[in-house]
C-alpha cells in the first residue's frame, strides 16, 4: 500500500475529497474508484493510476468509496506534498516530503488538496523499430555510493569482489562527476539528459515534467523506448514523484507494466523509494548507531541485522529478485535466428544510502570499529567559506563527530557498500545466464558521492570533490578500448548520449536538446580527453550572507525554490577544482530561480588537485587548503570564473 502514495498523480485545480455511496461512470462505464480533473477532461482509475481513460465526458464527482487507504493525491506541481484520507479517523495526512503530518480538517471531514497548473501529459512519440544489432543495456544504479572500491580505484580495505571482476572487463572512469550532489535534482539530471539549472530541481519539489520546464522533453529510458526497446525499471531510479509516477507510462513500456509498480510485494518499511531505508527495531539489530549519536549526527544510523525473518523485509533483495527473474525469464536470449526485441533495463539499488541497515554478516568482513581508520582531513579546508559547509545535525564545522562513532560509522557505510555488491554480483549472474551479456551495454554508476568524515562532512550536499564524484564502470565488450581506464573528466549528465551512442540509436531530437557531453569516443581512442570540465552546482540558503552553516531550507522548505538565495558552481578541470558561491534569486522566472553575477559573491574555493598534492584516489589529500586568496594563484582564479560563467551560460538552453 506504500507505494499507492507515490503512484497517483492528479491534475487538477481544488479537489475536496467527499464521502460518497454513488457509483460514478467514466465515458458510460461504471468505476467503484474513480477521481476527475474537470481542467482537463482527464478521467482516472484508482485501480491502475498510469492508465488515463480517454478523453471526454469525465467523473461527475471527486471522488466515491469504497477507496483504498492510505488514499493519496499528488500535486504535481507541488510534488513532494500528498494528501491521504483516513476514513475511520476523519483526518488529513498532509505528507511533505518524506515527513508525514496529520491535521484534522473542519466538522465535514474534507481534504482539500492544493493548486495546481501541470495540464495533461504529451502525447507519445511514435515508437520506431530497433535498429539493426542495438545493444541491449543494463543501467545498474546506486545511491552515495563514493569511488572507494578495490577494482577501478585502488582502495582493498572496501570488499566489493563482484564489481572488483566486473572492472577488470570494463572501462573504468576515474574523473566522473554529477552535476549536484543529492539523490531527486541529481537523477533527474541525467535521467532528462539536462543540467540543474534547466530542470530547475534543486530540492524535492520541483520536477521537471512541470509544464513550464521540460513537460515535452525526452527522457534517458524513454528515448530507448522510442527506439523500440523494451524498458523496464525496478528500484529507485528516478527520485519519487521526481517525476510523479516515475515518468509512468512516457519512460517504461506500458504493455509490461513497470517492475517496481508491484505494491503487494514491498515491506511496510522501504523508505523513500523501493529497497529504501529500513527502521527494523534494534531487538533485530546486533549493532545499533549510539543514543547519544541520534542526538548528535542525525541521521547517521545503522543496523547489523541478525534476524533472519527481519533480513526478509529488506527491499533491496526483493527489488532484485524482481529484476533478475526477468533477466533469466522473458528476456533471455530466444533460439538462434529468432528476432528478439532488445531491453533496457534499469535497476536501482538503494544501498549504501542512509539508514546502513544490512545482514550482520557484511559488518563481519570488516574490522573491529576500533581498528577502522578516520578521515586523516577530518576539519574543514583551511579558508573554507563558510557557505561551502553543509552540517549533519549537530555535527558542524566547530563540533565534528567524535572519534569512536566516526569508526563505528566509516564501517557501517563498508558493510553497506559490500552488501550492494552482492546484488550487483546476482544481477550479473542473472545477465550472463540470460546469454546476452555479449550484446548488453553494462552500465554501473552513483548518483553522487558521499563523505565519511572527510573535512568534517557526513553526508552529500555540497560542492567538495567527494560529494561530486562518482564511480563509473562501463562495459561494452565489441567496443576497441573496452578494458581499462580513462583519466578524462566525464559528468552523469552525459550518461544519456553516451547510452545511445553505445548501443547503437540515434540521439535525441528534443527542441531542447540535451546538456551533456558523450563519452563513448573514449571506447575508440584511449587517449580521448574530451571536454576537459566537469561542472556541479549546490543551492544553499543561508540566513545571513555571513552565516556559518547552511540552515537546510534549500533541501526543505518551499515548493518553488523561493529560499534559495545562494547557488555555489563549481568546475573541475584538470589540476583544479575552482567554486564560485554567487547570489541566486530562487523566486525569478517564476519560481526557477536565477543567478546573479553582478552581486557581491559569497565565497570563492580554489582547490590544488595536482599530483604533487597526493594521487586522485587517495580521499583524504585533496581540498583541504582553499588557495583562492594566495598572490600567485591570482591568474588562474580570474581564468577559471571566467571559464566557469561561460560554461554555466552556455550550457544551460533553458535560460
Amino acid at each position: 500500500m506504500t507505494m499507492l502514495l507515490h503512484s497517483i498523480s492528479m491534475i487538477l485545480t481544488f479537489l475536496t475529497v467527499t464521502a460518497s455511496s454513488s457509483l460514478l461512470t467514466c465515458n458510460s462505464s461504471p468505476l467503484t474508484n474513480c477521481i476527475t480533473c474537470d481542467n482537463t477532461q482527464t478521467c482516472f482509475e484508482i485501480a491502475a493510476p498510469s492508465h488515463v481513460k480517454t478523453q471526454g465526458e469525465c467523473c461527475s464527482l471527486a471522488s466515491v468509496y469504497p477507496l483504498p487507504f492510505p488514499y493519496s493525491l499528488t500535486d504535481r506541481t507541488s510534488v513532494g506534498t500528498m494528501w491521504s484520507w483516513n476514513v475511520d479517523e476523519e483526518s488529513c495526512t498532509i505528507f511533505m516530503g518524506n515527513t508525514p503530518s496529520t491535521v484534522t480538517e473542519s466538522s465535514s471531514g474534507n481534504c482539500v488538496a492544493g493548486r495546481l497548473s501541470l495540464p495533461s501529459l504529451p502525447p507519445p512519440t511514435p515508437i520506431v523499430p530497433a535498429p539493426e544489432n542495438a545493444k541491449n543495456v543494463l543501467f545498474i544504479m546506486v545511491d552515495d555510493l563514493r569511488p572507494e572500491l578495490s577494482g577501478g580505484y585502488d582502495h582493498s580495505e572496501v570488499k566489493t569482489p563482484n564489481l572488483d571482476a566486473f572492472a577488470k572487463e570494463s572501462l573504468v572512469f576515474e574523473q566522473a562527476h554529477c552535476q549536484i550532489a543529492v539523490c531527486g535534482p541529481s537523477r533527474s539530471s541525467f535521467m532528462s539528459g539536462r543540467r540543474p539549472d534547466s530542470t530547475t530541481v534543486y530540492n524535492f519539489f520541483r520536477h521537471f515534467r512541470q509544464a513550464d520546464v521540460g513537460q515535452n522533453w525526452t527522457s534517458l529510458p524513454q528515448h530507448f523506448k522510442n527506439n523500440g526497446y523494451l524498458t523496464l525499471g525496478s528500484g529507485k531510479l528516478y527520485h519519487p514523484n521526481q517525476p510523479p509516477m516515475y515518468d509512468s507510462p512516457l519512460s517504461w513500456s506500458e504493455e509490461n507494466g513497470d517492475l517496481f509498480e508491484n505494491d503487494d510485494s514491498w515491506p511496510d518499511n522501504y523508505g523513500h523509494g523501493p529497497g529504501g531505508g529500513e527502521d527494523l527495531g534494534k531487538e533485530n539489530c546486533g549493532e545499533v548507531q549510539p543514543d547519544e549519536l541520534n542526538d548528535l549526527c542525525s541521521p547517521i544510523a545503522w543496523c547489523a541485522v541478525n534476524n533472519t525473518e527481519a533480513e526478509n523485509t529488506l527491499g533491496e533483495a526483493i527489488n532484485v529478485e524482481v529484476a533478475t527473474s526477468r533477466l533469466r525469464g522473458e528476456l533471455k536470449a530466444a533460439p538462434d535466428g529468432e528476432a528478439q526485441q532488445p531491453f533496457f533495463l534499469a535497476i536501482g539499488l538503494h544501498k549504501p544510502h542512509l539508514p546502513w541497515s544490512v545482514p550482520e554478516r557484511f559488518f563481519d568482513m570488516y574490522p573491529e570499529a576500533e581498528d577502522i581508520p578516520l578521515a586523516a582531513n577530518k576539519y574543514p579546508p583551511e579558508g573554507m567559506p563558510d557557505v561551502a559547509f553543509n552540517p549533519t545535525g549537530n555535527c558542524t564545522a566547530d563540533t565534528p563527530m567524535p572519534d569512536e562513532y566516526a569508526r563505528k560509522a566509516r564501517r557501517a557505510y563498508m558493510a553497506a557498500v559490500s552488501y550492494m555488491d552482492s546484488f550487483v554480483g546476482s544481477i550479473l549472474e542473472a545477465l550472463e545466464d540470460s546469454g546476452r551479456a555479449s550484446d548488453t551495454l553494462v552500465v554501473f554508476a552513483s548518483d553522487h558521492g558521499w563523505q565519511l568524515g572527510e573535512h568534517g562532512e557526513w553526508q552529500k550536499m555540497t560542492n567538495f570533490d567527494l560529494a561530486t564524484r562518482v564511480p563509473l564502470i562501463v562495459r561494452a565488450p565489441w567496443k576497441e578500448n573496452a578494458v581499462g581506464r580513462s583519466d578524462a573528466l566525464v559528468e552523469l549528465v552525459g550518461l544519456f548520449p553516451s547510452m545511445a551512442e553505445l548501443a547503437g540509436i540515434p540521439t535525441v531530437a528534443d527542441e531542447h536538446p540535451l546538456e551533456g557531453e558523450s563519452f563513448a569516443p573514449a571506447f575508440d581512442d584511449s587517449e580521448w580527453q574530451g571536454q576537459g570540465w566537469a561542472l556541479s552546482q549546490y543551492p544553499r540558503a543561508p540566513k545571513t550572507t555571513a552565516a556559518k552553516q547552511n540552515d537546510d531550507k534549500s533541501l526543505s522548505a518551499d515548493p518553488v525554490n523561493d529560499n534559495i538565495t545562494v547557488m555555489g558552481y563549481s568546475l573541475r578541470v584538470e589540476g583544479w577544482r575552482y567554486t564560485e558561491w554567487a547570489s541566486f534569486d530562487g523566486t525569478a522566472n517564476g519560481g526557477k530561480g536565477k543567478v546573479d553575477w553582478t552581486a557581491p559573491l559569497y565565497g570563492v574555493e580554489l582547490y590544488d588537485h595536482s599530483d604533487a598534492v597526493g594521487d586522485i584516489n587517495d580521499l583524504d589529500a585533496h581540498e583541504n587548503v582553499n588557495v583562492a586568496e594566495s598572490p600567485e594563484n591570482k591568474g588562474i582564479v580570474a581564468e577559471l570564473s571566467k571559464q566557469l560563467r561561460e560554461i554555466v551560460a552556455d550550457s544551460v538552453r533553458s535560460k
